[in-house]
C-alpha cells in the first residue's frame, strides 16, 4: 500500500468462518501463489481437512516450511499431495474414501508469454484438466467448486485469456439438471495480484535490491492490482455468496495504476 495508492480492503471474518469451518477442502495448485495462500487463509478458519493439490515438488516444500516457520502447520489438518489434477486415474485413487465439501480450483499456466510459445501445454492444463477437475468434484458430490479464472478471459486476445474463457464456458454449459443439484460453480476473475509470482512489483523490487535499472514496457501502461490475501479473501466471499448455479465474479480491484508512475 506505500507502492500503489489504495486502501487496503476489509472483510467479515464471519463469512469467512462460515464458508470454512469443519470443512474438508481441495486446493488444486495448492504450492502456488494464489494456492498457498488460500491455504494460510482457510487454516485460519479451523477447516476439518485440507488437501494441497500440487505438481511442483518445490512448490509444496516452500509451502511446508512457510506453514512450519509462521507456526500454522498442522498435520493432522493438511496433506500435502504431489500430483497432476488433469490425471483422474490419480485423483480417484487418491481421494477414495474421502469426503470432499469444497474444491477451490487454482492450478493453471498463467503467463502470457509461456503460453504463446507453448500452446499445446497451456491448452492441455488449462481446458482439459480443468474439464478433468469438474468432472471429478461432480462425481464426488462436491458441494462447492470454485473455478479461478482471469481478467484476461474478457475479449480475449491470448493463449492464456482463451484458455480461461473456455474453462468458465466448460462450467457455464453444464447440464444442471443432469449433475448433482446441490453443487454450485463459482467462477472468479482475477486481475493482477501483488507478490504472485511473475507480477511486476516482485521484478521491481529483485531490480532494486541488485541495483539495477527498472524496465517499464510503456510509459501509458495501466493495471488493476490487489494483495493476495485481499483476492483470496474475496474468492472465499464470492463462493459464500453464490447458493446457486453457476456465477462469475470479477474481483473490484480499484482504480487502474501507472506502472511507470510505480516504478518511479
Amino acid at each position: 500500500y506505500d507502492i500503489i495508492n489504495r486502501q487496503k480492503i476489509f472483510f467479515e471474518k464471519k463469512i469467512l468462518i462460515k464458508k470454512i469451518k469443519n470443512k474438508n477442502i481441495l486446493v488444486t495448485g495448492g504450492g502456488g501463489s494464489i494456492g498457498s495462500e488460500l491455504i494460510k487463509e482457510i487454516l485460519n478458519h479451523n477447516p476439518k481437512k485440507i488437501y494441497a493439490l500440487d505438481n511442483s515438488e518445490i512448490n509444496l516444500f516452500n509451502l511446508l516450511r512457510d506453514l512450519k516457520d509462521k507456526k500454522i502447520y498442522n498435520s493432522k489438518i493438511l496433506t500435502l499431495i504431489l500430483g497432476d489434477f488433469g490425471d483422474i486415474k490419480f485423483l480417484n485413487n487418491q481421494f477414495d474414501n474421502k469426503h470432499l465439501d469444497e474444491v477451490y480450483h487454482a492450478a493453471a499456466y498463467k503467463h502470457v508469454n509461456f503460453g504463446e510459445q507453448n500452446p499445446y501445454s497451456m491448452i492441455k492444463n488449462n481446458i482439459f484438466g480443468t474439464e478433468n477437475i469438474i468432472k471429478f468434484s461432480i462425481n464426488k458430490k462436491v458441494k462447492h467448486f470454485t473455478f479461478i479464472s482471469s481478467d484476461k478471459a474478457v475479449n480475449p486476445k491470448s493463449v492464456l485469456g482463451y484458455s480461461k474463457r473456455f474453462g468458465e464456458k466448460l462450467i457455464q454449459n453444464l447440464d444442471f439438471d443432469k449433475i448433482h443439484k446441490n453443487i454450485n460453480f463459482t467462477i472468479v476473475r482475477f486481475g493482477n495480484v501483488i507478490g504472485s509470482s511473475g507480477s511486476v512489483i516482485p521484478i521491481f523490487l529483485d531490480q532494486v535490491s541488485k541495483g539495477k535499472s527498472l524496465t517499464v514496457t510503456s510509459r501509458k501502461a495501466e493495471r488493476y492490482f490487489m494483495s493476495i490475501s485481499e483476492a483470496v479473501q474475496l474468492v472465499i466471499n464470492a463462493s459464500f455468496f453464490n447458493n446457486k448455479g453457476a456465477k462469475i465474479y470479477a474481483l473490484d480491484m480499484g482504480q487502474q495504476q501507472n506502472i511507470y508512475e510505480i516504478a518511479k
